[in-house]
């Protein structure tokens, strides 16, 4: 189940094993690794840190404690993770392929540069150490060896979504726009919750005009799910359906839901405010885009409240119901009941309006 991507029956074997025989290292770190791909890092590490508990060698958790760090974005704990692993294992692929994307997200392309070469020699056929030549070599803006790489890591792994939308990525910088698009539409039939794979088709109309609606797909921030809003409606009306006018004012950005989460703890450690997930998708692209120069203002615009049981097992921090449903409690509740009738709820809406407006 892992190997096929199917995390959620992945970790109800990896629990049920753990279940008959709660001493086993590997079944923590299975289970570990299924939580990295249901994007909840947080979680994942207690797993992988169990596994040490019980075999303080194990290297296979020192990589998965890696992966974690990543996720989480910190990259000393990761790198001192696959540093350990590398000690114990010198010949790991695996973790020289973890080690060479920490230091390609630091900048330090010839040493990543270094480290996958050293993954490929000894795991040619591993298809993330493919995928992360070919991040490396498209950071260098040698293109004909990244697309080399990304075809090589499809070939190895066919259900493996990073490359094609690595592919995507370059199709659209040499304005490829058909090509861009078939690689994305690939990444994401292949991930369903690929955000930065849907996102990347949105940006595509921001460059050629060509809206291309997408099917729904389920994240922490609900009211982002939709593939095809009514509201883009709006706003193409607002620019006259000029794209040109859109890309003046407007710019994409892509979140993961564990970017999200990281974001409502980060905040609320440093400012003692709990963002909703929708909101704390904005503060990180606001953070991501901010401009020392100007003034950046965030609306939030739903309750954390909600979110209370997803934002506590995301984040483990505490949603105050009592004090925000108390505040709900001194207002009168007035309701009407519909039948499931258009023709009805046309009515009562002509009702509310005649009712404040005439």
């Amino acid at each position: 189940y892992l190997r096929l991507r199917d995390y959620p029956a992945a970790k109800d074997a990896f629990e049920k094993a753990l279940s008959f025989g709660p001493r086993l290292a590997v079944a923590y770190v299975g289970a570990g690794k299924t939580l990295i791909g249901l994007e909840q890092p947080a979680k994942a590490l207690q797993y992988f840190r169990r596994a040490l508990s019980i075999d303080e060698e194990s290297v296979p958790a020192y990589i998965g404690l890696g992966d974690t760090y990543r996720c989480l974005k910190e990259y000393e704990d990761a790198v001192e993770a696959y540093r350990k692993a590398l000690e114990l294992a010198p010949q790991s692929a695996t973790a020289l392929v973890g080690l060479s994307q920490i230091l390609l997200r630091q900048g330090e392309l010839d040493e990543a540069l270094v480290q996958i070469e050293q993954a490929l020699e000894l795991a040619p056929q591993l298809a993330e150490a493919q995928f992360t030549l070919g991040e490396i070599m498209r950071k260098l803006d040698r293109r004909d060896e990244s697309i080399q790489a990304y075809q090589r890591a499809i070939r190895l792994d066919p259900a493996y979504a990073e490359p094609h939308y690595g592919l995507g990525l370059l199709s659209q910088k040499m304005r490829r726009y058909y090509d861009a698009i078939t690689s994305y539409r690939r990444a994401a039939d292949l991930r369903p919750d690929y955000a930065a794979a849907w996102l990347a088709l949105g940006d595509v109309y921001l460059e050629t005009g060509r809206y291309e609606p997408q099917p729904t797909i389920q994240t922490l921030a609900n009211a982002m799910d939709v593939g095809n809003p009514s509201n883009f409606v709006r706003v193409l009306e607002l620019f006259g359906h000029d794209v040109d006018r859109c890309r003046a004012v407007l710019r994409a950005h892509s979140v993961t839901d564990a970017e999200a989460v990281a974001t409502i703890k980060a905040v609320y450690q440093e400012h003692g405010y709990l963002l909703d997930p929708h909101t704390a998708v904005g503060w990180h692209v606001a953070e991501a885009l901010a401009d020392p120069a100007r003034h950046t203002i965030i609306v939030g615009t739903a309750a954390p409240l909600k979110f209370a049981a997803e934002i506590e097992r995301q984040t483990g921090l505490p949603v105050d119901n009592e004090a925000a449903l108390g505040q709900l409690a001194r207002y009168a509740q007035r309701k009407t009941s519909l039948a499931n009738d258009y023709d009805a709820l046309a009515a009562e809406l002509g009702r509310i309006y005649r009712s404040i407006y005439e």
